[in-house]
């Protein structure tokens, strides 16, 4: 599958101040915060390097809380066997904001400018939300109505440790994604997930 590179991320103010456990416009009436949040949104703008990839696979799924995929993955997870029911295969998508918004996050706070950190680390989980909904959406028109949505490894009981799997089926180095030894994606501010079809 080729790379989806020609995507772009929406992020608004109402988003970020959810993401930070903040009620709008109950619980906000900053001008300043506002200001902040603003000005950060434009500079995540630059920063941003919205990037995805996804692939369908046939899969055998038996109820029983094994998922095997052609390909010779096999994926154990009793909750996403029954999320995804009867589906006769799934997409597997990976998406990434890149890493300058976390590291703009990270250079803020060390600065010395913590809540201008916070806003840019929250707009960066806001942008790559967006980025995978997008993704989603571009799946769903290929599968049709039958797809049901996304399903993220490290949820529930899908262990966190197929998310190297996933980023090799993908051949998601070819958009910057990869693994620490935690199984933690690099960069952080990237999404992977299984969307059935039927």
């Amino acid at each position: 599958m080729p790379i989806i590179n020609n995507l772009t991320v929406d992020v608004e103010r109402r988003s970020v101040l959810k993401r930070l456990g903040l009620k709008y416009p109950q619980e906000v009436n900053s001008q300043h915060l506002d200001s902040l949040i603003d000005s950060e949104i434009e500079n995540a703008r630059r920063l941003i390097e919205p990037k995805g990839i996804y692939e369908k696979f046939a899969i055998i799924n038996d109820g029983s809380g094994i998922i095997r995929m052609v390909g010779g993955f096999t994926i154990i997870s009793k909750k996403l066997a029954a999320w995804l029911g009867g589906s006769r295969g799934v997409f597997l998508m990976a998406v990434t904001i890149g890493s300058k918004v976390e590291e703009e996050a990270a250079r803020l706070i060390y600065e010395g400018e913590p809540t201008r950190g916070l806003i840019a680390d929250a707009i960066g989980s806001v942008a790559v939300e967006e980025l995978a909904e997008t993704v989603e959406k571009l799946i769903s028109r290929e599968a049709g109505s039958s797809a049901k949505r996304r399903f993220s490894c490290g949820y529930s009981d899908w262990a966190l440790t197929d998310q190297e799997k996933i980023l090799d089926l993908l051949g998601a180095g070819r958009i910057g994604l990869s693994v620490n030894d935690r199984c933690i994606m690099i960069p952080q501010k990237s999404i992977t997930a299984a969307i059935g079809f039927f």
